[in-house]
C-alpha cells in the first residue's frame, strides 16, 4: 500500500541520516515485500518497462488484454533489483520474502560495497 512505501522511505531516510546502513535483514524482507506489492499489482503493466514494439501494437489493436489495454506479456523481464542479488546470495526464495540471517546480508553488503568502490576507482 501506499502508507507501506512511505514508511520504508522513512526508516531508509532515518538511517541514511543517521550513517547507518539500511541493508539489514528487516529492511531487505521489507523492500521485498514491497517489490511483491508493486510487481504482482493489477495494474503493474500499466508502469513496467514494456517489450519492444509492445506499445504499438496494443495501440494498433494488435494485441492486447481482455480490455484491450497491457498484461503482464507487454513487460520486459525484470532485471535483478538489488533485493533479489541479496535473496540470491543467501540461497533463499524471494517469493517468500524470509527473513535473511544478519552475517549473510553483511557478507553480501560487503561484496556489493567492495564492487562498487572498485568500479569507481576505474572510471
Amino acid at each position: 500500500s501506499l502508507g507501506d512505501v512511505g514508511r520504508l522511505g522513512m526508516i531508509m531516510w532515518n538511517q541514511a541520516v543517521k550513517g547507518d546502513t539500511i541493508l539489514t535483514p528487516d529492511n531487505l524482507q521489507r523492500m521485498c515485500r514491497l517489490e511483491r506489492l508493486i510487481v504482482g499489482a493489477k495494474d503493474y503493466p500499466e508502469f513496467c518497462f514494456l517489450q519492444p514494439g509492445a506499445a504499438s501494437k496494443v495501440r494498433n489493436g494488435k494485441v492486447g488484454g481482455s480490455d484491450g489495454g497491457f498484461n503482464n506479456s507487454h513487460c520486459q523481464q525484470k532485471v535483478s533489483s538489488v533485493v533479489e542479488m541479496f535473496y540470491r546470495e543467501a540461497g533463499a526464495s524471494i517469493g517468500d520474502c524470509a527473513l535473511l540471517p544478519m552475517a549473510q546480508v553483511g557478507a553480501t553488503s560487503i561484496w556489493l560495497h567492495v564492487g562498487l568502490t572498485q568500479m569507481a576507482t576505474f572510471q
